[in-house]
């Protein structure tokens, strides 16, 4: 059996969800395929010296930090377990070095000097911490192939991993009676902040032990509502719902997509047609220049409750904008294809390997795309939906965690055989004999 350990932040969804907590889980429901993992708080990874970590590092065959670079105590760690002979990878999900202005990270990562939690001094600032804590790794996975060449000046060895979805909340969505009395198919608490590491195996609670197989689609999969259903809780049965849910580190998206000048052309022409907007941030939803009747701001939701709004879309959107979004993976490309939704987005690496999905347009960062998309998929909606919902056990082979391990377990593996390749190939070392006298 192989162990995993992973070290991530717990208010980053994206990675610390997505890229250590998913397939943690997944390894530990499916331990047959000779992996099982455990999780612990960043500031456990920083406690290297503890009992409880030691414990934890030492019987891992393989150690991923995920993202947090820059504290002193986390270079250090690394630099101690690659010594002590485990391989320590990186995982990274954004480029740090693009990041435009209006990112509230970019004060942040460009700040000179960044002062770590220890009261270290980096004159760099984090970026360049961020840099050195790649090179003391053996190595860095990334969910896109452009992050990966931008490190490639940190180090060789380079992992394409990409992102996939959680079955509990796409195969068994909450219902409205679940949402009322709070019984949320999500856990509020993987770790303890503060040091107080908590790491344990993980396992999926289930409302029944007769779970839907992974491929089913939602007409066949229990307690998955269907999209009218959703639309009806909500009052817009009668609406065609545009929908989109993100971060303020989306607003050049929309700004430079052509995407905000192709839904005023287009929402003039469609009285029913509404703007769903998801997010805690007001920018995006205010900058569209739509009548407000039909545009519509919904505050984030918790994790496992996001299929839910997503499948409740007639047509998703995914706009792109500059290098730095280029980086970013196909998170929402994947969401909209396991809710049964028609989607568009804008071309480039994020959604390279969605080409040719049936129901996702995608096309450049001009308006007359966007318009022309989005016409031409309200002119087909019925159509376009119900090839959406005859993919979705396509896309849950594809694209749920469960059904992904063997790429996982292959990327692990091939980055202990590098690992072990390079530690074999030190230089030759000539052990002198000697002699006793006489």
């Amino acid at each position: 059996m192989l162990y995993l350990c992973r070290f991530a932040l717990l208010t980053e969804w994206n990675v610390s969800q997505w890229s250590a907590l998913q397939p943690a889980d997944a390894f530990n429901r499916h331990q047959h395929l000779g992996w099982k993992g455990k999780l612990a708080h960043i500031s456990g990874f920083a406690s290297y010296l503890s009992t409880q970590i030691q414990e934890i590092c030492f019987d891992a065959d393989l150690i991923i930090v995920q993202r947090n670079l820059t504290h002193q105590t986390v270079l250090d760690a690394i630099w101690y377990f690659m010594a002590a002979g485990k391989p320590v990878i990186i995982h990274l999900d954004d480029g740090y070095w693009m990041l435009p202005r209006s990112n509230p990270a970019y004060q942040y990562w460009n700040k000179t000097p960044h002062t770590d939690p220890t009261g270290k001094v980096y004159p760099g600032g984090a970026l360049k911490m961020m840099e050195e804590g790649i090179r003391r790794a053996h190595g860095l996975t990334c969910p896109n192939r452009l992050l990966l060449q931008d490190y490639s000046h940190l180090t060789k060895n380079l992992y394409y991993l990409q992102n996939y979805a959680e079955p509990s909340w796409w195969l068994g969505l909450p219902s409205s009676d679940d949402i009322r009395t709070g019984r949320q198919w999500w856990r509020e608490t993987w770790w303890r902040e503060g040091g107080e590491v908590e790491s344990r195996e993980w396992r999926v609670e289930s409302k029944d032990n007769n779970r839907s197989p992974l491929h089913a689609t939602r007409s066949t999969v229990r307690g998955i509502p269907t999209r009218e259903t959703l639309k009806k809780e909500r009052g817009l049965e009668d609406k065609v719902i545009i929908g989109w849910g993100g971060s303020i580190s989306h607003k050049d998206g929309w700004h430079g997509s052509g995407l905000r000048e192709a839904a005023e052309r287009v929402t003039k022409r469609h009285p029913d047609l509404i703007w769903l907007i998801c997010g805690n941030d007001n920018s995006i939803y205010e900058h569209l220049n739509v009548p407000r009747r039909q545009k519509i701001k919904q505050p984030g939701v918790p994790p496992a409750l996001w299929p839910r709004t997503v499948s409740m879309f007639d047509i998703g959107v995914a706009p792109l904008f500059g290098i730095y979004d280029q980086r970013r993976s196909w998170i929402k490309g994947i969401e909209y294809a396991l809710g049964g939704v028609p989607w568009i987005g804008t071309e480039g690496e994020p959604y390279r390997d969605l080409l040719g999905w049936p129901v996702g347009i995608q096309g450049p960062e001009i308006p007359d795309f966007w318009e022309e998309a989005l016409e031409d998929t309200l002119a087909n909606l019925k159509d376009r939906q119900e090839q959406a919902v005859s993919l979705q056990g396509e896309a849950r082979l594809r694209f749920l965690v469960d059904n992904q391990l063997d790429t996982f377990a292959a990327v692990f593996n091939q980055v202990i055989q590098d690992f072990e390749d390079m530690t074999l190939g030190l230089p030759n070392v000539v052990w002198l004999e000697g002699k006793e006298d006489g």
